[in-house]
C-alpha cells in the first residue's frame, strides 16, 4: 500500500499533504496516526518542514517507515534548495526529494521558535544589506519580505512538481491533476491513461541551489 504520512506545526504541511492524498487517491495520517496505521511495508510519501536545514521529526519517520519519496516545506519558491536538504539530511541521491513554499508571520511564533527565528531574521536581513545592490538574487529579496512581513504562499498549484512525478512514476494509479487545474493541462487536452502503452517520463529540471542562501530556513509549517 502506498499512503502519505504529515508532520505539520501549524497546519500548512498538513494542508499540502491532504491536497495531494485527494489528488492521487491515497490515505493520508499525521505522523502519529501512521505509527499504528501504516506498516513497515507500506510505501510512504513524507510530509514534512524545515528549520535550518533539518528536516523535522525526519530521523524518527525513517525509523518507522519506508519513506519513498519527501515533500518538505521551506520560505524559498518551490523546487529550490533541493540537494541543500539531501546534503543536509543524508538523503540518498535516488530518492526523489520536493520543496514546497509556505507561509510564514513572525507574530505566530512561541518559544524557542520565537528567540529561533529572531535570531535568523537579524542575520539574514544584515547579511542582505551588506551585499552589493546587483549581487541581490530575486530569491534574497523574497525571504527579506517573507521574514521581516510574513506571507502565505500556500496553494495546490505548488504541487505540480511532485504530482508530475507521482504520475509519471505510478501511471496506472495515479489521477489527472486536480489540484493543480491552474498549471495542467485544461481536461479536455488530457490523454486518458492506456494500461499497454508505457509512459513518457520527461524530466523535470530542478532549480540550481544557490549558495547565498545559507541557511535553508522553515517557512510555516
Amino acid at each position: 500500500m502506498r499512503v502519505v504520512v504529515y508532520n505539520s506545526r501549524m497546519g500548512s504541511t498538513k494542508k499540502y499533504a491532504e491536497w495531494f492524498a485527494q489528488s492521487t487517491g491515497l490515505k493520508a495520517y499525521s505522523l502519529d496516526e501512521a505509527k499504528t496505521e501504516v506498516s513497515k511495508e507500506d510505501e510512504v510519501i513524507f510530509f514534512s518542514w524545515n528549520l535550518h536545514a533539518k528536516i523535522q521529526e525526519v530521523d524518527k519517520a525513517e525509523k518507522l517507515f519506508n519513506i519513498i519519496a519527501y515533500a518538505i516545506l521551506g520560505m524559498q519558491p518551490s523546487g529550490t534548495m533541493v540537494q541543500d536538504l539531501k546534503d543536509s539530511n543524508f538523503i540518498p541521491e535516488d530518492k526523489p526529494l520536493f520543496t514546497l513554499i509556505g507561509r510564514y508571520y513572525s507574530e505566530e511564533n512561541t518559544g524557542m521558535y520565537k528567540l529561533i527565528m529572531k535570531m535568523v531574521t537579524k542575520t539574514f536581513v544584515k547579511n542582505f544589506n551588506n551585499t552589493p545592490e546587483d549581487e541581490r538574487t530575486e530569491v534574497d529579496k523574497m525571504m527579506v519580505h517573507f521574514l521581516t512581513e510574513g506571507g502565505d504562499h500556500v496553494q495546490e498549484s505548488e504541487l505540480a512538481e511532485i504530482l508530475r512525478w507521482y504520475r509519471v512514476t505510478y501511471p496506472s494509479t495515479a489521477t489527472p491533476f486536480d489540484a493543480v487545474s491552474e498549471v495542467a493541462a485544461p481536461e479536455s487536452d488530457l490523454k486518458p491513461f492506456v494500461a499497454d502503452e508505457a509512459p513518457v517520463e520527461a524530466p523535470v529540471p530542478e532549480a540550481p541551489s544557490d549558495p547565498t542562501l545559507k541557511p535553508f530556513i522553515a517557512g510555516e509549517e
